[in-house]
């Protein structure tokens, strides 16, 4: 079996720059909000975010993941 190396992640940099960014914003409007029903709505954006990068994260691991499935079960 074969990996393909030249597949990219779907996730890149820039999205996970972009995401990044986002949370922080929405951090800053977490501590400025004084309405405790917007307050949950940024939480809950925040926690949309925190899902998205650790799906990045998981979709760039992969690769390394595929390369060790293959090593264990070749030998």
């Amino acid at each position: 079996m074969r990996l393909r190396r030249d597949v990219q992640p779907l996730f890149t940099g820039p999205r996970r720059a972009n995401l990044e960014r986002r949370r922080v914003q929405v951090e800053q409007w977490i501590a400025e909000e004084s309405s405790p029903i917007h307050e949950v709505e940024l939480i809950q954006q925040r926690l949309d975010i925190d899902a998205q990068l650790a799906q990045i994260d998981q979709a760039s691991r992969l690769p390394e993941l595929e390369e060790a499935f293959v090593k264990v079960a070749a030998a």
